[in-house]
């Protein structure tokens, strides 16, 4: 992880994460729900993020997860 990222404050940084760390994904896949709480999250204090105008399929891809499992599985 890079330094910067700590913002000068290493036990904040490992607080915020540790909070947040069940939030993340254990396969790597982004799951459809999770990119409609983030539009519905990003439209509620941004008047300019339309939901209804925006194709939430065509904002996010699993693909390079897929094709890293792919690499993994035929290593095993």
């Amino acid at each position: 992880m890079p330094g910067e990222y700590l913002l000068g404050d290493k036990a904040m940084y490992l607080f915020a994460y540790n909070n947040v760390r069940t939030a993340y994904s254990k396969d790597g896949y982004f799951p459809e729900a999770g990119a409609k709480t983030t539009l519905k999250a990003l439209a509620s204090f941004n008047p300019n993020i339309k939901p209804q105008e925006i194709n939430l399929a065509e904002t996010y891809t699993n693909e390079f997860v897929k094709r890293a499992h792919a690499k993994l599985d035929k290593k095993k």
